[in-house]
């Protein structure tokens, strides 16, 4: 058989499956945050005390689970408001994560979403047991973020 025809004889719901679409958008770590730091912190005050309780969670450790990724944008947050203070010099490694991986745009977004009223709910079952989550009614509202958090994680790379 020739490698096109192979190729497009797979389903595309059997790809999806092992191959899920992943989402790195601000609504999907508001979500992660949601489900996997707190349910309820809306507050700068909030998110210092979530991230001082996490920082040392081995669950939240590269290459352990999906949490991660909620942890380090509002751990980009936290170094833009850092650079925004003038409080001391960016690293390198700092200033890289605020222009690249999680450029303004992106933070303005997540915070919104963070600091929103907590007014509606959604579904999530990436960790395989379907549950309510409290978020904002704009994340609610967002079909693609709903169809994402109904499919499961793909399987860990390590």
């Amino acid at each position: 058989m020739d490698l096109n025809d192979f190729l497009n004889a797979f389903n595309t719901a059997d790809l999806k499956e092992v191959f899920p679409d992943g989402n790195r958008s601000p609504a999907a770590a508001v979500l992660r945050y949601r489900v996997y730091i707190s349910e309820t912190t809306t507050t700068a005050a909030g998110v210092i005390n979530d991230l001082k309780r996490i920082r040392s969670d081995p669950s939240f450790q590269s290459g352990v689970g999906h949490k991660r990724n909620a942890m380090i944008a509002t751990i980009a947050v936290l170094v833009s408001a850092v650079k925004h203070r003038n409080l001391r010099e960016l690293t390198a490694q700092m200033q890289a994560m605020i222009d690249t991986a999680f450029p303004e745009a992106y933070r303005r977004e997540f915070v919104k979403l963070l600091t929103s009223p907590i007014d509606s709910t959604m579904k999530f079952n990436k960790d395989g047991v379907a549950k309510d989550v409290k978020v904002c009614h704009a994340m609610s509202a967002d079909a693609p973020l709903c169809e994402w958090a109904l499919s499961a994680w793909a399987p860990m790379r390590h």
